[in-house]
């Protein structure tokens, strides 16, 4: 089981990441555009301050945006171009970034 506390963590973390990597031109085009990208389409700061993670249905209206960047997280991390230390923060990221509730 996921604590609230990591969950909301790893929203966080995943909205740094993607900023990151939107700007990080040693990475390919396609993906620092699909980061950009997901970044407008991603929970707020003020909104993941104010959730409340115990509950995934506060967080349906991002479900869309917050798969894709898990599954772009998910493509950089196993990238043979993915330096050591991005796939250790992608790692720690990858354990409880947002995972849907079974149906």
């Amino acid at each position: 089981m996921i604590a609230p506390e990591e969950r909301s963590r790893d929203l966080i973390w995943g909205g740094d990441m993607l900023e990151e990597l939107s700007r990080d031109v040693g990475l390919l085009a396609y993906w620092r555009d699909e980061a950009a990208e997901l970044l407008g389409l991603y929970p707020s700061m003020d909104f993941l301050n104010r959730c409340d993670a115990r509950h995934l249905s506060q967080l349906h209206a991002f479900a869309g945006a917050l798969t894709k960047a898990r599954s772009l997280l998910e493509h950089v991390r196993t990238s043979e171009t993915c330096s050591a230390q991005r796939w250790q923060h992608l790692q720690v990221l990858h354990r409880h970034f947002y995972q849907q509730e079974p149906a």
